[in-house]
Formats: structure tokens, sequence, C-alpha cells
């Protein structure tokens, strides 16, 4: 037996042979709490391993994971790969038959699957599942892909991003296409209030030796924390003058709609933002949009500035428009 976190895991037995430059071998576990079957080779200097687990009743609370949560899960788990850091993984991952059980329900899924293949000098990573697929295609390293998005916006704020570039820059160039088919897994094992009624997707490019980038997000129909919501969609992409942000909905309440909007856009240390929304009803309007840009500045060896400009703006309220007058807030940082 071994004690982890207090909790004492029993039936344990290991069997295998080891050599310099392989490994092969079964480890069972046969804790009420902890049942696991796990049978693996690897070959150590080509860096290909070969794993296949089965996962009983698994209770990860005992372990001091998710205590509040007394959840048990089952699956059947297969991985071939190759690699031995994320950025040069290529085999596959199979989990089968997972379900996930608490006190009061049961999840399940019946397959995921994870492909990663180099094609034509072409990175492919590929993910299907009863609640997502996802693509992701082109040259890329996983440790460099948020170098990307930040060396995109240093171009319209290095005031506020002012991001120091590694030694190496990030040199991604791929297109990616993600859809979220049921948002059960995500409202149950991460408690995330989502309930879809269409998929919501995701696509886009980033292409980092042009420094240009291409995100668009579309979810038709869903419910988020008792709210319902339609036709939402969030862009973003920037072209050689500025950064691009919009955001659009429609929200639902139980006898109207109200369609809220934001537009946003960033060049010269400079961000201007207009939020809009309008109750759409022809008595008890509410409508009306604010807008603010504010001014980023900082000097070598000083602090940051920020200047907040709230423009000429109007509010309508039933049946009367309300002028909203020019105002500044200086900020800067100690």
């Amino acid at each position: 037996s071994v004690v982890y976190n207090n909790y004492e895991i029993r039936n344990i037995q290991i069997d295998g042979n080891l050599t310099a430059n392989d490994a092969q071998g079964t480890v069972t576990i046969g804790d009420e709490n902890l049942n696991i079957a796990l049978e693996g080779s690897a070959s150590l200097s080509q860096k290909m391993y070969d794993i296949q687990a089965h996962l009983q009743d698994l209770r990860p609370a005992v372990l001091g994971f998710q205590p509040d949560k007394d959840r048990a899960y089952t699956a059947d788990i297969n991985a071939r790969f190759q690699g031995d850091n994320i950025d040069n993984l290529l085999g596959n991952i199979q989990v089968n038959n997972l379900s996930v059980q608490d006190t009061t329900e049961v999840y399940r899924m019946n397959m995921l699957r994870l492909n990663a293949a180099n094609e034509d000098g072409q990175r492919r990573v590929s993910l299907y599942s009863d609640f997502m697929t996802a693509e992701v295609q082109g040259q890329y390293l996983y440790s460099t892909l948020p170098q990307s998005f930040i060396h995109v916006l240093e171009q319209y704020i290095p005031s506020l991003v002012n991001y120091k570039s590694s030694a190496i820059k990030a040199q991604n160039h791929f297109t990616f296409n993600v859809k979220l088919l049921d948002a059960t897994l995500l409202n149950q094992l991460l408690n995330i209030p989502l309930e879809l009624h269409e998929p919501v997707t995701l696509v886009g490019f980033f292409n980092d030796p042009a420094n240009k980038l291409d995100i668009d997000m579309i979810a038709g129909s869903l419910d988020y924390n008792g709210s319902h919501y339609e036709q939402a969609r969030v862009r973003c992409q920037n072209n050689e003058n500025a950064f691009l942000a919009d955001a659009n909905v429609n929200k639902f309440n139980k006898s109207s709609m109200i369609t809220l909007g934001l537009h946003a856009t960033a060049q010269d240390d400079l961000v201007n933002t207009a939020v809009s929304w309008n109750n759409n009803k022809d008595t008890g309007t509410f409508l009306g949009q604010l807008n603010v840009d504010a001014r980023f500045n900082q000097m070598p060896g000083m602090p940051m500035q920020v200047s907040i400009n709230v423009q000429p703006s109007d509010i309508t309220l039933n049946d009367t428009t309300w002028h909203i007058r020019p105002a500044r807030v200086d900020i800067q940082d100690k």
C-alpha cells in the first residue's frame, strides 16, 4: 500500500521488465476507490509509448482532487504516441465508454479521439468526440501560441502590452475550426451553467509572418445561467491600421428581447469602444450607445499613464433622450 494525501491506497501490484532502452509491464490497483488496470510498453531510445488503461469507479476526491465532488469515473483509455514534449508529440489517444457518476446523475460519453500527425510539412491535430470536434492545421508550436496573440496586440497598444519578446520570435501560421456540440460535460464537470440548443463554432487563423489574425465565434441559441441568448457573435481581426473587435447578442427576458453590441478598435495606443443596447420596444423604450476611448502612454522608466475619455453619447429612456457630455479621467500607475 501507499499513502497519498492522508489516504492509504491498497492492493497495488506491479509487474514488468526494465532495460536501458525499453520498458513494459502492468500496474493494477484494487482499492475500492481507485480501481485501475494499466498495461503498457515504451521504447525509451525512440521515445515511443503504447499504453492501455481501464478505470473503474475511480474517485479522485479521496486523494484531495475535487474534494467537494463525490464523483466516480469509469473509462477505457488507449494511447500510442511518440515524442518527449508537447511540441513534438505524434500519435493518438482514445477514450471510450466514459461515465461520470455523482449522487444525483450520470454523464456518459461514448468516444473521444485525439490525433496528432505531420502531413506534408504541416502539423495537424484533430479531436472527435460526442460533445466537441476540433481541427488545427499548419505550422505552430504550442509553447509559442500565447506569444502569437500578444505580438499582434503589441502592434496597436504597445504601452499596454509592453511584451518582452523572447530570443526566438513565434512563427506560427495555422488555421483552426472548433465546434462545440453539447455543453453537458462543461456543466457537470466544470460547473459552467451553459446549455446549447445549436452548436457553437469557432474558426479562424493566425499568421505570424504577416502579423495577421482572424477569430470568429458564432452561437445561434443557448442558455447561460438561466438566461436565453440568440444570434451571438464575437469577431476579432486586424489590418495594417487597427485591431478590431465586435460582439453582438440578443438576450431574451420573459416578455422582451434586448440587443447588445460592442465595437472596439485599437491603434497607436488608443482604444475606442462603443457599447450599445436596444430593448426593441415601441413603448418603454430603452436604448443607447456609450462611447469611450482610452489613451495609454508609458515612457521608458516612467509609470503607465491612462486617459479615459467619455465621448458625447445618447441614452433614450421611454420618450426622453439623455445626452451624456464629454468627461475625462486620468490614471497614473504608481
